[in-house]
C-alpha cells in the first residue's frame, strides 16, 4: 500500500469516526431535553471531558479519578435546559455565557458527558435562577491564575460552586480544596505553592447530587 492511499484511507477513517460521533450527540439531545424537563424543579450541573491540551491538564487536579474537565450549572427555562459557564474560550466582553445543551457539547473536542441534578424546591429555584442571571449581567474575566480573592474573576468550577452555594445551606455548602504543588511549571506559573481552589468535580462531595445520565461519545 503506497504512502498517498495510506493517507486517504486514515482521513476516511477520521472523518467517518467524526461524523459517527457528531450523530450520536444530536441523536441523544431530544432525549435529554425530555430528561432534564422531567426534573424542571431541580438545579443542574452539566460536566463535559474534552481533548484539548489545557483541558487534559485540568484533570490532574480534580479529586477522584475523573475524565471531566469543565463544568457548568442549570436550569429549565420555558421548557429548555439553560447552561451558564465560564470559560476561557468565551468570544466576547464577559467571560460567562449562557447557552444550550446543543451548542454545550457541539464542538468535535467534547468526547464524554454527564448531567447531575441537585433537588430543590421553587423558592431556591427562583433564587438560583436570579442569582445566575445577576452574574450573567456583569463583565466576568476568565480566572487564568485560580485566584479566590476577586469575584470578578472566575473560573469553571468557582463559577459553579458559588452559584450553588447560594441555595445550599452553610453544613453543604461547598468550599475550596487546598493542593501542594510539586511541579515546577505549576509553580512558576501560579506564582505559589500551595493552590486553594474549586476542582472540577468539586461537587462529588456532596451526597444530595445525582447522577441524571452520563454518556461517551
Amino acid at each position: 500500500m503506497n504512502f498517498v492511499r495510506r493517507i486517504a484511507i486514515c482521513s476516511i477513517a477520521f472523518l467517518c469516526f467524526g461524523f459517527s460521533s457528531f450523530s450520536q450527540k444530536w441523536s441523544i439531545l431530544n432525549k435529554l431535553n425530555e430528561l432534564v424537563k422531567a426534573h424542571k424543579d431541580d438545579v443542574f450541573i452539566l460536566c463535559r471531558g474534552t481533548r484539548l491540551k489545557t483541558s487534559i491538564i485540568s484533570r490532574q487536579f480534580n479529586l477522584s479519578d475523573s475524565a471531566i474537565n469543565h463544568v457548568a450549572v442549570g436550569f429549565v427555562e420555558n421548557d429548555q435546559l439553560l447552561i451558564f459557564n465560564v470559560s476561557d474560550l468565551t468570544i466576547g466582553n464577559s467571560a460567562i455565557t449562557k447557552e444550550t445543551l446543543k451548542t454545550f457539547v457541539q464542538s468535535s473536542d467534547v468526547y464524554c458527558l454527564s448531567i447531575w441534578r441537585l433537588k430543590t424546591n421553587r423558592q431556591s429555584l427562583e433564587y438560583f435562577k436570579k442569582s445566575c442571571y445577576d452574574l450573567f449581567a456583569k463583565k466576568i474575566v476568565f480566572d487564568a491564575q485560580f485566584n479566590l480573592r476577586d469575584d470578578d474573576t472566575l473560573y469553571c468550577s468557582e463559577f459553579s460552586a458559588r452559584m450553588l452555594n447560594t441555595i445550599l445551606n452553610e453544613k453543604d455548602a461547598f468550599i475550596p480544596q487546598k493542593k501542594v504543588l510539586n511541579k515546577a511549571f505549576y509553580i512558576a506559573y501560579l506564582q505559589r505553592q500551595l493552590l486553594t481552589y474549586y476542582p472540577v468535580d468539586f461537587f462529588l462531595s456532596n451526597k444530595n447530587v445525582q447522577l441524571l445520565y452520563k454518556e461517551q461519545f
